[in-house]
């Protein structure tokens, strides 16, 4: 009995830092995924004012204003080609598509380590140990698939964990967001 005991300790040891080690790496493909749509955003917008000067410029020159208006609309021209360039090649919807997948995948085994970490007292051993090893199983699918990410998305990510308290509630925070009917029916 003892030794089932502290077996047991050792798998929970086990399962809680798999479980954290996911967290993270989920949140870090959220901050990814947010990072490069900001990214995408902002040179969409970058792109959308270069043309817009550049098609300025093509009016002054039509009108008469034609060094000046030449100068400002052939470097706005370069510009946007170069940010054009960029975003073909750097295929940013797709890279924050292939992050949100990553994050999506990782929440379903997110949940079920909770489950498995819920379920932990009530279960023999072995089934802990087979939904444990289906779940490093299934972790190792995504990661294998899934995109890089950086060392300051995970910084990110790590800082709005701990210190901003993402993915985390207040005490009877999450009581408020059930349906009125089943509030507090452990307390």
């Amino acid at each position: 009995m003892e030794d089932e005991k502290g077996y047991r300790k050792e798998l929970w040891s086990q399962l809680t830092e798999a479980y954290a080690k996911e967290v993270y790496t989920r949140q870090t493909y959220n901050v990814a995924a947010n990072g490069l749509q900001r990214l995408s955003s902002g040179i969409s917008i970058v792109q959308i004012v270069l043309t817009a000067v550049s098609t300025v410029g093509f009016i002054g020159v039509l009108l008469g204003q034609t060094y000046l208006a030449a100068v400002y609309a052939s470097a706005a021209s370069v510009v946007a080609l170069g940010f054009n360039l960029y975003t073909r090649g750097a295929k940013l919807t797709e890279r924050v598509a292939q992050h949100v997948q990553t994050a999506n995948d990782l929440w379903l085994i997110e949940n079920r380590f909770t489950s498995l970490l819920t379920d932990f007292d009530e279960i023999p051993v072995e089934l802990i140990c087979e939904r444990r090893d289906a779940l490093i199983s299934e972790l190792d699918g995504v990661y294998r698939k899934a995109p890089r990410t950086t060392r300051r998305q995970y910084e990110k990510a790590k800082k709005d964990l701990k210190i901003e308290g993402a993915q985390s509630f207040e005490d009877g925070e999450v009581d408020t967001l059930l349906p009125a009917n089943i509030r507090g029916k452990y307390k």
